[in-house]
């Protein structure tokens, strides 16, 4: 895709940082933003081993990444519980307020031992699996059998390039995924060794390589001994970045170094959970590195934890190079347990006081989960252990399961630092290339550029390969439809997650506390279709208030349901949400327009509302710039007047593995359910072998960052451990403490 004028743009200015607007009007957000998580679906356990028969109690967090905050609308999450084979066991819908939705399923008294899995989609189709061990004993290898490594390579950057210095990260795991220390050699095709390394971490380190042209490399490992085989580098390309983010100071740039095998202009763009951190135009080549710093202007964005993602693209918007790095790591909730004595009898009672505070100690409100669980049985598992943090600041950019998760938390781990830098190379470089393979359209769709005033002519939807209809109901655009000439639409594309790219942006509810709008079908007397209300959470960026941006939707109310109810006669089924991205130029008028997120399913309907909005005009811009605006519409086929925003809403699964039409409350949603307290009873008999004596899912402190949680111990003489975990004042935070109960 060729973009005209981004070296004009950044010869217009006389510094190489991008302003908002010249990036915006570059197009490289469309690029770097492509799939960038603004929100996290995660899912909390009170404890991660359980035996069968027994309850699993879950929290499923649904927050904000910016500030760590739920939606404020009411809606439905769906619960599967699988067993070790994928297949579902249990199945229940579960009310979700402020981004919490809480109960507990039980796991069959006939299960067979092993990794099962929670998973939780939520109303517009996101997803999380977290894993969870049923016990089960495994058989150990024959003490003979040599060890099985697998050793895996990932350039910083993304690629190795020829003649320049480039970092490769590795990853060594055994039989069943469990991290290996290793040492050894990189050898190239004569036998000369090139390179040693070992790991640091978990089986994780890197070393430093120069590829030669025309030479191959390969592995070897010295220890563990017995490992005979060698493990290939990925070869080397003649041309290319190399790209190395340097740090993520608290509250400061994040600097990158780039160099390139030919002279050529390279933009950089940092982000962090779809915000942009900053932009710069340089130019790099094969001497020496170029180092770019990328500042937020934005203080709220300046303190906010996370992974920074640093992009390189070519001038015609290429993908380059990627890397990753943690901001902010020490920026945390502070969390403080304290129990009212210092040991307990069975059965006693325990009041413990939770205080909350920010990085300053100053008193902060937050929401919190505790789980008080024999200790015994947390450490069976060891470092397995999940964490709230890994959850939302490293799950979303890495695609696998972290080993030890709450240690590059920890702020007495010595070297977390340097762990979470193996584990982000090793890790998460590789994600460049499934990001933007999710880019590239298989064919280009038409393009509705049309005069303002003029009805859209309703194009038949592509039936979409067999191998793209999975069970993931995520439709998305990968580009922007445009009203001049010139600019063609980046359409839809197909890849492994179901039909269209993901999508970015925000998965905000779309309707809000003022109801919805009713609208009856054009000749008709009877609504068959309506708008269920456009009042949601939209992302407004750019000078124009919500309140005249929104009036100009109302007064076209008309045009947009008909592009609805145009499609619900050929399916009467149709019902859905449709998160549309347009920019607003300085004159008001719109020029860019596409779906961002969608679970409607139905092109034709998404093309229609492409047309409507190009159609618009709004209030022009204070100062002149652009905004550029994602809006969300849902749309539901029932009739009547609407609904108010603080119904529950649910968009289900169809067969065809799209989400098919909105539910309101149902019967079929699952009741609340409270942990039980424990029955004792005076007969002297140890009846109570609970191993989880709280789980408390919901802890709020108040304005001075109090609370206090009381509970009764079982009847093992042994120690607990109390885990809590929580957001608040836009921060998460992770404490712990331990209970004695001793036998009288």
């Amino acid at each position: 895709m060729r973009v005209p004028s981004l070296l004009l743009l950044l010869a217009a200015s006389s510094a190489a940082r991008l302003s908002p607007e010249q990036l915006a009007q570059s197009g490289a957000l469309d690029v770097v933003l492509a799939e960038e998580s603004e929100r996290a679906l995660v899912i909390q356990l009170d404890r991660p081993l359980y035996r069968p028969g027994d309850l699993i109690w879950f929290r499923i967090w649904d927050l904000d990444l910016r500030d760590l905050t739920g939606d404020d609308e009411a809606g439905v999450v769906e619960i599967e519980l699988l067993d070790v084979q994928g297949k579902v066991v249990q199945h229940l819908r579960v009310r979700s307020q402020r981004g919490a939705a809480m109960n507990a399923v039980r796991v069959p008294g006939e299960a067979l031992g092993g990794v099962w899995r929670l998973r939780a989609t939520a109303s517009d189709g996101r997803e999380r699996t977290h894993a969870l061990n049923v016990a089960s004993y495994m058989a150990p290898p024959p003490r003979d059998t040599p060890p099985q490594i697998a050793l895996t390579f990932q350039p910083e950057g993304g690629a190795l390039v020829e003649g320049l210095e480039s970092r490769v990260y590795f990853a060594a795991t055994g039989a069943h995924g469990a991290p290996v220390a290793v040492t050894g050699r990189v050898l190239d095709d004569t036998g000369a060794v090139v390179a040693t390394f070992e790991s640091v971490h978990d089986g994780m380190g890197r070393f430093a390589i120069v590829p030669r042209p025309g030479r191959s490399y390969h592995a070897e490992l010295d220890a563990p001994s017995g490992v005979e085989e060698g493990h290939p580098l990925p070869a080397a390309s003649a041309d290319g970045c190399v790209l190395r983010p340097l740090d993520g100071r608290a509250g400061g740039a994040v600097r990158a170094r780039v160099q390139c095998a030919q002279r050529q202009d390279v933009l950089v763009v940092g982000t962090l959970h779809g915000q942009v951190l900053g932009a710069a135009s340089v130019v790099a080549g094969p001497r020496r590195p170029v180092v770019v710093r990328l500042a937020p202007e934005d203080p709220a964005l300046a303190r906010t934890q996370g992974v920074a993602r640093v992009t390189a693209l070519t001038e015609d918007l290429e993908p380059l190079a990627e890397g990753l790095v943690h901001r902010d790591l020490g920026q945390r909730l502070d969390i403080q347990v304290e129990a009212d004595q210092e040991r307990y009898g069975p059965r006693d009672k325990v009041t413990l006081r939770i205080t909350t505070r920010d990085p300053g100690g100053r008193p902060v409100p937050a929401e919190l989960a505790l789980s008080v669980v024999d200790d015994a049985l947390l450490a069976y598992l060891g470092d397995a252990r999940p964490s709230l943090l890994a959850s939302l600041y490293l799950a979303p950019v890495l695609a696998s399961a972290i080993h030890d998760p709450g240690y590059y938390f920890d702020p007495g781990a010595e070297e977390r630092d340097l762990a979470l830098e193996m584990l982000l190379g090793a890790r998460g470089g590789g994600a460049m290339a499934v990001r933007y393979a999710a880019l590239q359209p298989p064919e280009d769709p038409p393009v509705i550029v049309l005069p303002r005033n003029k009805v859209a002519p309703l194009p038949e939807p592509p039936t979409p390969p067999v191998e793209a209809i999975t069970p993931s109901p995520t439709i998305g655009s990968g580009g922007l439809a445009s009203r001049g000439p010139g600019l063609t639409s980046g359409g839809t594309a197909y890849h492994d997650e179901g039909l269209g790219s993901p999508g970015r942006g925000s998965t905000s509810p779309g309707y809000g506390s003022s109801g919805g709008f009713g609208i009856p079908k054009f000749g008709s007397k009877e609504p068959t279709g309506r708008l269920r209300g456009i009042g949601g959470d939209p992302i407004i960026l750019g000078a124009l208030d919500r309140a005249p941006l929104e009036q100009v939707l109302e007064q076209n109310l008309d045009a947009i349901l008909a592009c609805y109810e145009r499609e619900l006669e050929k399916d009467p089924e149709l019902g859905g949400k449709v998160v549309m991205k347009f920019v607003i130029t300085k004159d008001g008028t719109v020029t860019k327009a596409a779906p961002k997120v969608s679970t409607l399913g139905n092109q034709a309907a998404e093309a229609c509302l492409t047309s409507r909005l190009l159609d618009l005009r709004f209030p022009e811009p204070k100062g002149g710039g652009i905004v550029i605006v994602s809006y969300p519409f849902r749309f539901s086929p029932e009739g009547g007047s609407g609904r108010s925003g603080g119904e529950p809403m649910f968009v289900p699964l169809g067969p065809e593995g799209f989400f098919r039409g909105l539910a309101g409350p149902s019967e079929d949603v699952a009741s609340d359910r409270a942990f039980p307290p424990p029955h004792h009873d005076d007969d002297g008999a140890q009846r109570d072998v609970r191993e989880t004596v709280m789980w408390a899912p919901r802890v709020t402190t108040d304005a001075q960052g109090t609370a206090e949680v009381e509970l009764w111990l079982s009847d093992l003489p042994t120690t607990f451990r109390v885990t809590v975990e929580g957001v608040g004042a836009g921060l998460a935070g992770h404490a712990e403490a331990l209970l004695v109960s001793e036998a009288p």
